[in-house]
Order: C-alpha cells, then sequence, then structure tokens
C-alpha cells in the first residue's frame, strides 16, 4: 500500500479527521532541467478542514523536495500549537472511479450539485491520474473509461441524465473490477455518490464489499439526503472516508476537499482546542531544502457537529435535554436559556428545565457553548411547556408552642404578584407573597380559609381549615384509664429520654436518618444574631468519609452541579437538588428543590421540605447529611468529621 492511500486512511468515519503517525520523510531533490532553474522552494496551502475533535489539517504543495519535519511549527491567530503529525510523498498516480447514483430521485438539483462536485473534484486530481465514470440506476454503466483528458471526463459528466432505480451493489461491483484492472501502479480510489439504497435486484451487498477490501480500495462514500443505506455505505468506507451531506449546497465543496487530498503532496494535522465560531489565522513554517519557507491561510469555523441537543423526556415537572460534543465537556462553557431562566447542564451532559419556573405554551430553548475567544455553538430547540396547576399546602404545626398554621403555594412562572391569604368571616388575617411560607398562630383560630390570589386579583385555589383550638387538648371532665396509661407512658418516656441524653454527652453519636415532615415555617432571622457561624453541615459519602461544612446565614445548595455549594457526585442526584438553611433557633430546614417520580430525593421520599433538630440525620441520594449547632458541634469535638 502507497503512503499517499495511509494518507486517507486516517480519515473519521462521519468526517471526522484522526490525528495521523508521523512517517519518515522523503530527502530527495530532483535536478533541474537542462537550461532551466529550479523553482524558488515554496508551500502552498491547497486546503484547510477544521474537525469536530478540533484537529486542522493542511494539504499543501510545494516546489521542491526536502521539507525538514523537525524545522515543522504551527501558529495559530498569532499563538504556537503543536504539530500532530507530518507526511511527505511523491506518490504514484491514483486510479480513481466516480460512481454517481442516476436514480429517479436523484432528478433536477440533486444530479446537478452531483455533476458540479465531480467536475470540482477532477479538477483538482493530479493530471496524471486516470479517471473513469460509471452511472447507476437500474443498472450501473461504465460512461467512460479511464483516461487522464479531463475534456473527456467532463464531457461525459455532463451527459448524466436520471430515472429508474438504484442498482446500488452492482455499481460498487463493476466499479471494484474496473479498479482491479487499473492503468496505474499506484493507489486505487472509488468516489461514490448515492442518495437511496438498493432496490434489491442487484445481487449481494457482501460481494462488493469483499472484492473492494480485496481489492485494497479506498472508499469514499457520500450519503445525499437522509433515505441512504447509512450502515452499507459506513461499511463500504472502512479504509477510507464517509460523510452524510444535508444539502446539494455543501456537495460541491465537499468533493473539492476531497480532490486537494487525492491530488496534494503533504499533509500536516495540527492539533488545536476548540476554537469559536469565525475565522482564524493559521501559517506554517519550516525548512524545504534548506530554505526557510512559509505557507498561510484562514480557516473558517463553523462548528457544525461540535454540539447537538435533543429532547429525551417530558417528564411531570422538568424538561430533559441531553446533549453531545465532540470534544469532552469540560472543555465547553455550556447553559440552557428558556425565557430568561438560565440552568447549567450536569457532568453527564443533561440539561433539565423546571416547569414551575417557567410560563405555560411554546418557547426557543437555547443551548450555548462559548470557548475561550467567543461563542462556539448555538443551539435552539423549540419546545412546549405545559400547564401546571397551581398547589396550596396548608398544615398546622404543632411540634412548635403556640401551635402554627403553615401556608405555602407552588405557583407556575414565580408566582410574581401572587398573594396568599388567610381570612376569617372573609377579613383578611394574614397576607404574603406566594414563593414564601406564610406563618399564622393557630390558637384559638377556627374555621378559616386560605386563598392564593392571582396577580390580577382573582383566587387560583382556596381551601377551608378548622386549625388547633385552644381547648383541643381537654377531653372534659374526668380522667379516663387510658389517660393514666398514657402519662404514665409519657413518664417512662422522658426516663428514657434522659438515659439517652446522658449517653449522647459520653461519645459523638452515629446519627439516626429522619423522614421529612411538611413544609416549615419560614422564621425571620433576628436582627441581634450577627455570628457569621450559626452551625455545621456534616457530610458523610457512600465509602464513608466525611467532611464539615460551616454553616452561615446564607443558605447552602446541595447537588451534583458544580456550581452547588455542596457538590455529591452519583446518578441519584440532581444538579441541584436541596437547599439547606440553618436557624438561629436551633433548628435546620432543609428544601427538595424540585420532585421527581423518576428518583427519589430525600429519604425516599418526594416530600419537598423537611425541619431537624440539631443532631439529626437526612438522607440526600446515597449520602448523608448531619446537621448541628455550632454549640452542639462545640461539645461533641467535630474534628472527626474532617476528610
Amino acid at each position: 500500500m502507497s503512503t499517499r492511500r495511509r494518507w486517507f486512511r486516517a480519515l473519521a468515519v462521519r468526517g471526522r479527521l484522526a490525528l495521523l503517525v508521523a512517517l519518515p520523510l522523503a530527502a530527495l531533490t530532483p535536478l533541474p532541467a537542462s537550461g532551466q532553474e529550479a523553482p524558488p522552494p515554496s508551500l502552498q496551502v491547497v486546503a484547510v478542514t477544521h474537525a469536530p475533535d478540533g484537529t486542522i489539517t493542511l494539504s499543501l504543495s510545494r516546489t521542491a523536495d526536502g521539507l525538514d519535519p523537525i524545522s515543522v511549527s504551527a501558529i495559530l491567530n498569532g499563538v504556537p500549537v503543536d504539530v500532530a503529525s507530518l507526511e511527505e510523498s511523491r506518490p504514484d498516480p491514483t486510479s480513481v472511479t466516480i460512481v454517481v447514483d442516476t436514480s429517479g430521485s436523484m432528478q433536477g438539483a440533486p444530479l446537478a450539485s452531483a455533476q458540479d462536485a465531480a467536475r470540482a473534484l477532477v479538477e483538482r486530481l493530479d493530471p496524471d491520474d486516470p479517471v473513469a465514470i460509471v452511472g447507476f440506476s437500474a443498472q450501473p454503466v461504465l460512461l467512460s473509461d479511464f483516461t487522464t483528458d479531463r475534456e473527456v471526463t467532463r464531457a461525459v459528466l455532463n451527459t448524466l441524465v436520471a430515472a429508474g432505480d438504484t442498482a446500488l451493489f452492482d455499481a460498487v461491483r463493476l466499479s471494484a473490477d474496473l479498479l482491479a484492472n487499473a492503468p496505474t501502479q499506484g493507489s486505487r480510489a472509488m468516489v461514490l455518490l448515492s442518495d437511496g439504497v438498493d432496490s434489491g435486484d442487484s445481487g449481494d451487498a457482501a460481494e462488493g464489499l469483499a472484492l473492494v477490501a480485496a481489492q485494497d480500495i479506498d472508499v469514499y462514500a457520500f450519503a445525499l439526503g437522509s433515505e441512504t443505506d447509512v450502515e452499507y455505505l459506513q461499511r463500504l468506507s472502512a479504509t477510507g472516508a464517509y460523510w452524510e451531506v444535508a444539502s446539494e449546497e455543501a456537495l460541491a465543496s465537499l468533493f473539492e476537499s476531497l480532490g486537494n487530498r487525492l491530488g496534494a503532496t503533504i499533509r500536516v494535522d495540527i492539533a488545536a482546542p476548540p476554537l469559536p465560531i469565525g475565522e482564524h489565522t493559521v501559517e506554517l513554517r519550516g525548512n524545504l531544502n534548506g530554505t526557510p519557507v512559509t505557507a498561510q491561510t484562514t480557516l473558517n469555523v463553523t462548528n457544525d457537529a461540535l454540539l447537538s441537543a435533543e429532547v429525551t423526556e417530558n417528564e411531570v415537572d422538568r424538561l430533559v435535554v441531553a446533549l453531545q460534543t465532540s470534544v469532552p465537556l469540560a472543555m465547553l462553557d455550556i447553559r440552557g436559556v428558556i425565557g430568561g431562566v438560565e440552568v447549567r447542564p450536569t457532568r453527564e451532559g443533561t440539561v433539565f428545565f423546571d416547569y414551575w419556573l417557567l410560563t405555560p405554551g411554546s418557547h426557543e430553548a437555547e443551548i450555548i457553548a462559548n470557548v475561550s475567544g467567543g461563542l462556539a455553538a448555538r443551539r435552539t430547540i423549540t419546545v412546549d411547556i405545559p400547564v401546571l396547576e397551581p398547589i396550596l399546602t396548608v398544615r398546622t404545626d404543632t411540634s412548635v408552642t403556640p401551635p402554627v398554621l403553615n401556608v405555602s403555594a407552588r405557583v407556575q412562572g414565580g408566582g410574581e404578584g401572587s398573594v396568599l391569604r388567610v381570612l376569617v368571616d372573609r377579613e383578611v388575617l394574614a397576607e404574603g407573597p406566594a414563593n414564601e411560607t406564610l406563618m399564622v398562630g393557630a390558637e384559638g383560630l377556627d374555621d378559616a380559609t386560605v386563598e392564593l390570589v392571582g396577580a390580577d386579583a382573582t383566587a387560583l385555589v382556596s381551601e377551608s381549615v378548622r386549625a388547633l383550638s385552644a381547648d383541643v387538648a381537654k377531653d372534659g371532665g374526668g380522667v379516663s384509664l387510658m389517660t393514666i396509661l398514657l402519662g404514665l407512658g409519657a413518664v417512662g418516656a422522658a426516663g428514657g429520654a434522659g438515659f439517652l441524653y446522658w449517653r449522647q454527652r459520653q461519645a459523638p453519636p452515629a446519627p439516626a436518618v429522619r423522614s421529612m415532615r411538611a413544609r416549615p415555617v419560614r422564621r425571620a432571622v433576628p436582627a441581634a444574631v450577627t455570628r457569621d457561624t450559626l452551625g455545621q453541615l456534616i457530610l458523610r459519602t457512600p465509602e464513608g468519609s466525611e467532611r464539615a461544612i460551616p454553616m452561615g446565614l446564607k443558605p447552602l445548595t446541595v447537588g451534583s452541579s458544580i456550581d452547588c455549594d455542596v457538590v455529591l457526585h452519583s446518578p441519584a442526584i440532581r444538579p441541584v437538588h436541596a437547599r439547606v438553611s440553618a436557624r438561629p433557633n436551633g433548628e435546620f430546614q432543609v428544601h427538595g428543590v424540585a420532585q421527581s417520580s423518576a428518583s427519589p430525593y430525600l429519604n425516599d421520599r418526594h416530600d419537598e421540605w423537611a425541619v431537624l433538630s440539631s443532631g439529626e440525620s437526612i438522607a440526600i441520594g446515597d449520602h448523608v447529611i448531619t446537621l448541628l449547632t455550632e454549640a452542639e458541634t462545640e461539645e461533641v469535638g467535630h474534628a472527626i468529621f474532617h476528610d
């Protein structure tokens, strides 16, 4: 196999260009013809491409042999970059068959584009490269045998007419037979363009694949449109390259690029980081036959294949968008935006949009990727946000004295302008913003009505509540046997609690994981509280390691996103999973940011809120968090919880 053929084995499937292994370079300089001066040594960039993985490939011609590989260096936008590989050769002429689909589906613009593309490829081949033309519809036809007469080849291409079925397999076999008897000893290349699948009457696909492999033929397959036999063309082009062409307009430039590569004598791959969209200057420097030479070109970066985004799932309360990138996700700064709501992807490349934060209706979801220097890619998806009915939650909290009525709500779009009200006899007893928890003393409160009122003063939802009265614990006259038994049980429980408290003072306990409660009261922070640290959050991983995180007045966010204050690495953890707040009264408030039926949130339940006392724990995914006040932290000597 010639050196030149090895170049194209580096072309990746679907147009990705792989890095080449550097080969020894020839250092022979031909003598000029008698009476003629040799042209001055120079390099000329024939073509430049930018692969989705960031590789920049230059195809060059030169006026003299003897390029010193050690001297070659590359500069991108004025900054030196690595030369990944370089190859130079003086190959024998390459025999090329151009195989064009002329079935009925190619009528009109597709066939005209194929003719233009084939002509562009022929013009860029070496003049000594023989070319044959095969057209195929219901059966393949040899339209022009191998010739170096470009006028003959162009004239044949002009005669192509589209009609009939698609004898794809027969066309491949005919082309392979022609190349088996090619007039040159150099490389053999088949350039195949098709917009369909085999009609089923042209034999076995395996026979053509076997001939191509046996004759060591490099196949460069172009799939025009979305109805092609992708699997077959990919297998056929295993030693060449395969492209999916979305439009006729892109076809000519791809054929030109291939022609440049088939006719060029030097190829250089440059390893580059992801580049922003736009024009970039690429410069190559080296010594050619002892003379310093420079070649420069402009690279237009589009990053069409850098990023793709697809809606994979519509869950009850969120939209799930999966991302695919041709470079490691960490090399890109990605964010998703819908209607002013901005989110970041997980490490696995998934973007979650919370329906509660968005207004219902059709929206344009934008996935934006930036790199150093500017915008690298932008993808837009049209999504439909469903309507979520407002949720009103009313709870009487008897764990505090006196009892408290907690009222909270969820309103789609953030609930700006919406109001929570507690009414007695249609008189407003208390009200507050819908995005806050409203707290009202419940003692002596009877037959209240709770309303969620929209920004337009329309009642969205209401609920009647009979809250805890002051005499609810009184059971009339007399003391029953059950009351006595309950009293004795309470005394025993108090004694047991005292013993447990004494044991807890002796050594730091392993905290017990407790269940969620309903929504807590959002108590205001007293103005007199000025210290920075109210307690500590103790994180225990599934592996058993622990670390302590100070907690102040500012809540801590917990999740898998790197933007969270506490980052947990687990498939069960959402990007922003929960929010934890320390309160000056010694309690802790845990808020599950979103709900899902697909994965547990807190303690394997989907409750939204929990209120914990110091020393209690809660499970988030497969991690356990213990919460301690500052005073209790000092008592138990919390150095043991640090990694």
